[in-house]
């Protein structure tokens, strides 16, 4: 990794195979514990994988291995975030989180990740709501175009319609003033209806 990159360009996900994620998380607990044995490696990005593949070596102890490494893009960004003291207090956010790194046990389920996510996005998100993510906006992009193409609602203009109605009824005052009040919304919803049907908007 580029150490001399800003701190939010180093962040990112690291997936781990099980085997592998049960023994880091076991090694984070030992403050005494030398992580450097724990290397990844990037190669640039290259051929119709717009994501990019490495290496990530495991030299913890006896055991000696590379792993074959796969990073992509989050559909949506992670924000990080630590306390001051780092076991209680406020939290503060450090950096969002845009890149995950998928670890992979062998160069089929490489090869798989690749094949499937040739984008180099991942699909889903961490969390549940963000499952598929990337589907679902896919399939009401249409509608969302759709509405981007019409013409904005002029609010403003009937707001102060609506404004300048009700300032007239409160200085006529009178015992009619909830009867006269409906009349103006309808009044004001004949004109609003008019304003769509001319495709009328305004900035």
């Amino acid at each position: 990794m580029d150490f001399d990159a800003p701190q939010g360009e180093q962040a990112y996900i690291l997936r781990l195979p099980q085997k592998y994620a049960d023994e880091v998380n076991n090694l984070l607990k030992d403050e005494s514990a030398d992580l450097r044995g724990l290397q990844l490696a990037l190669n640039a990005q290259k051929g119709g994988f717009r994501g990019r593949t490495g290496t990530f070596t495991y030299n913890i102890g006896s055991e000696f291995t590379n792993l074959p490494a796969t990073q992509l893009e989050l559909p949506t960004k992670v924000e990080a975030l630590r306390t001051v003291d780092s076991r209680t207090g406020d939290y503060i956010k450090v950096c969002d989180v845009t890149a995950i790194v998928v670890v992979h046990e062998n160069e089929e389920d490489a090869t798989s990740l690749r094949t499937t996510r040739p984008s180099g996005r991942m699909d889903s998100g961490l969390t549940q709501p963000t499952q598929r993510i990337v589907r679902t906006f896919e399939e009401i992009q249409p509608q969302l175009t759709h509405l981007k193409r019409q013409r904005p609602y002029n609010y403003t203009q009937c707001i102060r319609r609506a404004e300048s109605h009700v300032l007239r009824l409160i200085r006529k005052g009178g015992d009619d003033f909830d009867d006269e009040i409906e009349e103006v919304v309808e009044e004001v919803e004949l004109a609003d209806d008019d304003d769509r049907g001319a495709g009328g908007g305004g900035d």
